[in-house]
Parts: structure tokens; sequence; C-alpha cells
């Protein structure tokens, strides 16, 4: 390859000086990458859905002997998306319980077998449940929210303290979109970097 350099020897050096410190900057990014984590590094920073999409919402109806997963009313995008059929909603909430509870197996646990999270969280990226796992997370309110609804039944009763469950759900969420990268990154801005969603949660006044 030959390049050719209009300019003089200073000019030359300071370019030439210029691209190796790009070059230099990409390699440590890449570095830092790859020494990551998955099960204790912290999401990185994204942006957050806007406040409007913050809003209480109702009491779950009772069910037999059991509560029925609480009906969000929080409309994302402004009430633009996708509205889900009452199909595609239990179908979504059925899919999005079995990945959540694949994906806390051994989570915390180095020494326990641990699933495929690159796997699971790339067929949630791709596949039928994509665009509605997104419309429940910001219906919800935040991934926290959604996660903790669908790992209440199997879950909570693990933890002694309303408090220690949401700080556990929160890890268990910060973890989903540090491995979204991998394959589904439009769940990163359905992660609630406030402290409203468990203020909210734990009954606090906001």
């Amino acid at each position: 390859m030959k390049v050719n350099f209009e300019g003089s020897l200073e000019e030359f050096t300071a370019v030439f000086r210029g691209l190796a410190l790009e070059f230099e900057l990409q390699d440590d990014e890449n570095m830092v990458e790859e020494e990551l984590s998955y099960d204790s590094a912290p999401p990185l920073r994204h942006p957050t859905r806007p406040p409007a999409f913050v809003q209480d919402k109702p009491e779950g109806v009772p069910m037999g002997d059991k509560e029925a997963i609480p009906f969000p009313q929080n409309k994302p995008f402004g009430g633009n998306m996708k509205s889900l059929t009452a199909k595609e909603r239990t179908g979504c909430v059925e899919a999005s319980t079995y990945f959540f509870q694949e994906w806390v197996k051994g989570l915390g646990s180095p020494n326990e077998e641990q699933p495929n999270r690159v796997e699971l969280i790339e067929t949630m990226g791709s596949g039928q449940w994509t665009v509605p796992f997104l419309v429940l997370c910001y219906e919800y309110g935040s991934l926290q929210k959604f996660c903790g609804v669908c790992l209440k039944d199997t879950h909570r009763e693990k933890h002694e303290s309303s408090e220690a469950w949401w700080n556990w759900i929160d890890s268990v969420a910060c973890n989903i979109v540090q491995v979204s990268v991998a394959g589904f990154p439009d769940v990163q801005g359905t992660y609630d970097y406030s402290t409203r969603w468990k203020r909210e949660a734990l009954g606090e006044a906001l």
C-alpha cells in the first residue's frame, strides 16, 4: 500500500501520532470489554426511559388462590408502540418467566453449573417475543419490575425482606443488561438507573 501525504514533516508527525493514539485507545477499550465478568461487573450506562413512563399501576386482580399478574397501564413511546393481544401477553409472560428463571441459575455462584446466558439473550433478542418483551418492560415501568413480576412465585420466599428481594432483582437485571450487548442491546434502555422504581416497589414515598 502506498500513501501520499502533502505537508511538512511536523504536520505528518502530528497526524501519525494522532492515529497511533486513536488505535491505542481502541485497544484499551477492547481489553476492558474482554476482562469484564458477566457475573460481577455492572452494566454500562445507557439512556433510561423518559420520566413520563414511570406511572402508578393498579394492584393485581385476585384469581383463585393466586394473584394475577398486575395489568400494566403505562403506554410506551407515547402509545405508538404495538399493543399486545391477550394471547401475546400471556405467551410473552410465560416465555419471559422461563427466560428469567434460566438466567438466575447459578448467578453469583461460580462453582455451580451455569446456563449459556449469551444464547439466552440472543434467543430473546431475535425471536417472536422480542418486541412483546420490550413492551412489557416499558409498561411495567422497568426491566427490574418486570423481572420481579416473573420471578415472584418461585424466588420471593428465598429472601428475608422486601428490600433484599428487590436488591437481588436489581442485580439480576443489571447482569442481563451487561450481557445484552451480545444479542439484545435494545433491552438496555429498559433498565431504570434511578431509585424511584425501588422506592415505588417498597411502597415508600416518592
